[in-house]
């Protein structure tokens, strides 16, 4: 239930085809894990969105605004020609690591999950390891809300209200580093 499929076609839609793996070659029940992968580790391939996704799209897509705050974004890397404030690169990259930050089922939630496992099996003295470990993930969790948040409002203002992000690089480098923080946690 972590990795859907969707179509998009229509005005404003790029004509890319199949972008990323065909439905038959993901996860699924079938084969020697059962599907018991975590999703950034699945193999899929492509533009990588969740279902919070999909309601911004198509708002975007239809020129239809409202006052929801979505946790989702705009998928840009789908559009022929998104707004000023959504083109470019930087942009692309800057949503895709917002949806590693802050999917469940992203990096940053695999990598967090992974690290309190691992400390949960800890057999550290004193459940050093288990408390230090809790600690750090406190303090990750907490930055990594304060990031998504302030990633969110500038996604959804340059999508909908065409606001430039000036500063989409450190934006990206401090996404990147919460990333890369999560990460160096599963580090055996």
């Amino acid at each position: 239930i972590d990795t859907d499929w969707a179509g998009f076609v229509g005005p404003g839609v790029a004509n890319i085809g199949l972008d990323g793996s065909a439905a038959s070659a993901g996860p699924n029940s079938a084969g020697p894990d059962s599907g018991q992968v975590a999703v950034p580790d699945s193999g899929t391939t492509g533009t990588w969105m969740d279902e919070t996704d999909l309601r911004p799209t198509l708002m975007y897509l239809t020129g239809l605004k409202d006052d929801y705050a979505s946790d989702g974004r705009v998928v840009s890397d789908l559009l022929t020609s998104p707004n000023s404030a959504l083109s470019g690169r930087k942009m692309q990259d800057l949503g895709a690591c917002y949806k590693q930050l802050n999917s469940s089922v992203g990096q940053f939630g695999t990598d967090t999950l992974r690290a309190a496992t691992q400390a949960i099996e800890s057999t550290s003295s004193g459940d050093l390891a288990y408390s230090s470990t809790v600690a750090t993930l406190a303090g990750l969790g907490s930055s990594r809300d304060k990031k998504a948040s302030a990633i969110k409002a500038k996604l959804e203002a340059a999508a909908f209200q065409n606001a430039a992000v000036p500063n989409a690089n450190g934006l990206l480098n401090s996404c990147e580093d919460l990333l890369q923080q999560a990460n160096d946690l599963t580090a055996p």
